[in-house]
């Protein structure tokens, strides 16, 4: 299956094409202040929610929303800590509140949404994607 990312029109981008292409903008910018790869990291997962099939029948005309985001925060914390998770999290809605390691995955937070169960599943990313540690973010 190709997934995709973006639809407009006839214009069509596939995930892959914007993953890699995000991705390499990020480790630019972020070399700048010798965080190239965890920036990289970063990009890389902001949009591997976008390997479900829920967001793909939206990008062909199914109606609804799909949180997008929360599967790629989880994901990347796993490689990357809070940090990168709490960038993916929040790349379209704006950074919400942290909240607590008490938080549970009902909650708006990111530690409710690091915890949130029953996501659609987005493994096809594995077939395209490979999140590796980066060293850790500095400024």
């Amino acid at each position: 299956m190709e997934y995709l990312a973006h639809t407009s029109g006839a214009r069509v981008q596939t995930l892959l094409e914007h993953l890699e292409g995000t991705a390499e903008l990020a480790e630019r910018f972020g070399a700048a202040f010798g965080s190239g790869d965890f920036a990289r990291m970063t990009a890389l997962a902001h949009d591997l929610g976008k390997y479900s099939s829920a967001f793909q029948r939206r990008l062909r005309g199914d109606p609804g929303r799909v949180d997008h985001s929360t599967f790629g925060a989880q994901a990347v914390r796993t490689v990357g800590g809070l940090i990168p998770a709490y960038c993916v999290a929040g790349h379209h809605g704006g950074l919400t509140d942290s909240g607590g390691t008490a938080d549970t995955g009902d909650e708006p937070t990111l530690y409710g949404r690091l915890r949130r169960k029953g996501l659609p599943d987005c493994g096809a990313y594995q077939n395209e994607i490979t999140l590796s540690p980066a060293k850790p973010w500095r400024c």
